[in-house]
């Protein structure tokens, strides 16, 4: 190792809230990796710290995702850490982390108190990857103590909850003193009086029978917002009724990760413990909205619990794909349209953000408006007589390029690379992600060779047979929304105008003849 040559160093230091006073700790992190960069003549040039973070998900390590971005930037040449578990304790993830850092920006990375495979050396290789094995397996351990305790904590009737509930407030209560002599408390609640009012008020309201989720939550809404600031929603409305906590209650749900560890799944039963907290709502209240709920599962719904209309599953709001960046990053899920039957039996589609409790211009728009406006699209497409000559002269003339191949099988490492990125929450601009994931897959699809023109051909036929297969589906809304999803993408709706459509990739293909543009202005 004495012939490392560290030049400009990042430093990388994380401690969780087990670690605080342990030797993992930021002074003792710092002092190893000073110590560690002077021993080899580097120079630190920039410290990231992520504090009180856990080591299982990288996704809410704000430092690190930075040091990946100044990596990107060239702003170092190496980075250094304590030991291999800070990067996480999730081996996947932090093999992940190690080799983004690695093979995309050239970067080297060493452990003060491990072997790296940047050492050069197989043996060096060999110990890294036991060191991250190490670090998962105590992780895995301390995850299952974590389990057990919050289970005892949860059977003493303490509020194991990160967030505050409307309704009550978190109140901390002394319960002994640690070993260190600092003092031991638990979490439980107290009624917020002011909100208490508006649950029962709340629970009252719907008992009658009178109203529906939205009044409810409109009426929350002029008096309060929710806890975390947001405005009451139809979402919110049914959580509270659900919510055993304003009977004085505590819920227990067990949690289980798949065997990669990067999913956690919620399929274990419910149980419930009496709470050290005051009940808001009475247990007779409460069984009274519970029976109107039903009653209105009953006979909301036809047998098939839904209703067909013509363009489902695939009407977006405009307004929200506008703000999709200043609010998620992406095109928000609560962006899509759905379709509301009034009590005059007309047919809107109704843009869903509001429902959850975001702002939104876009008023309701009568069903007939929009779908007339798509038939009329979908009718007039008409595939070029010489569309295929185009596409297939298109990639045989780049072909030619002798770099064109290597250009290609870049681009499918990248995008499986960075589908791997995705998948293992890696992603800091989902903006930026989206954007960079969409331009490569263009290029990737307009570049390789039509391995299978028959694709092509049933798309052209698709598009030029549209109306007589239209027609033929007899006013079967069903089916009609079966052809036509066969086609398009998404429709995006401004006002009562469609403003943009988006077809699936082999009809873009056919109509574009091989080009880029993805979004279809009128």
């Amino acid at each position: 190792m004495s012939d490392k040559n560290l030049k400009r160093v990042a430093a990388y230091m994380r401690y969780s809230h087990e670690e605080q006073r342990g030797n993992t700790s930021l002074a003792v992190q710092i002092r190893m990796i000073t110590d560690y960069v002077d021993r080899y003549g580097g120079v630190i040039v920039k410290i990231f710290t992520d504090e009180a973070k856990s080591g299982r998900s990288i996704e809410k390590r704000t430092q690190l995702n930075e040091l990946r971005i100044a990596a990107q930037r060239g702003d170092f040449d190496s980075v250094v850490v304590a030991t291999w578990d800070r990067f996480g304790r999730n081996m996947a993830e932090a093999n992940a982390v190690k080799d983004e850092l690695r093979d995309n920006y050239g970067l080297k990375i060493f452990s003060v108190m491990g072997m790296s495979a940047d050492d050069g050396n197989a043996t060096a290789a060999f110990v890294e990857g036991l060191q991250d094995l190490q670090a998962e397996h105590y992780s895995n351990e301390l995850s299952e103590k974590y389990k057990r305790a919050k289970r005892e904590l949860w059977l003493q009737g303490y509020y194991n909850g990160s967030n505050r509930p409307f309704g009550y407030d978190i109140k901390k209560i002394v319960v002994g003193t640690n070993r260190d002599g600092t003092l031991k408390t638990r979490n439980t609640l107290e009624v917020n009086q002011h909100e208490a009012a508006l649950v029962v008020k709340t629970f009252e309201m719907y008992a009658t029978g009178k109203f529906s989720y939205m009044d409810l939550a409109d009426m929350l809404n002029t008096e309060s917002r929710s806890t975390n600031g947001r405005r009451h929603s139809h979402s919110s409305i049914k959580e509270m009724f659900n919510n055993v906590l304003y009977l004085g209650l505590l819920s227990y749900q067990e949690s289980r990760l798949n065997k990669a560890r990067t999913k956690r799944y919620y399929d274990k039963p419910i149980e419930i413990a009496k709470g050290l907290h005051p009940a808001i709502v009475s247990q007779e209240l409460f069984d009274k909205v519970k029976t109107v709920r039903d009653q209105r599962k009953r006979t909301k719904h036809g047998a098939d619990g839904h209703n067909d209309y013509l363009l489902r599953g695939l009407v977006y709001c405009w307004s929200c794909y506008e703000q999709r960046h200043e609010v998620e990053g992406k095109i928000p899920h609560w962006a899509k349209m759905h379709c509301r039957l009034t009590r005059h039996k007309t047919t809107y589609y109704k843009c869903m953000a509001t429902s959850r409790g975001y702002k939104c211009s876009q008023s309701q728009v009568q069903t007939s408006k929009i779908d007339d406006q798509v038939l009329d699209i979908l009718f007039s497409l008409n595939p070029p007589a010489d569309w295929r000559k185009h596409i297939v002269n298109a990639i045989e003339a780049e072909l030619r390029d002798a770099t064109l191949a290597k250009r290609i099988e870049q681009l499918a490492v990248e995008i499986e690379r960075m589908n791997e990125l995705f998948i293992h929450g890696f992603v800091v601009d989902k903006a930026e992600f989206i954007a960079a994931q969409a331009k490569r897959k263009t290029e990737y699809e307009r570049l390789k060779p039509p391995a299978n023109s028959d694709l092509y051909e049933i798309a052209a036929k698709l598009v030029d047979k549209f109306p007589t297969q239209f027609e033929a589906c007899n006013n079967d809304v069903q089916a009609q929304n079966e052809l036509i999803s066969r086609l398009v993408d998404r429709i995006y709706v401004r006002g009562t105008e469609v403003v943009a459509i988006t077809f699936k990739g082999d009809v873009h293909a056919v109509l574009h003849l091989g080009g880029k543009q993805t979004v279809e202005y009128r």
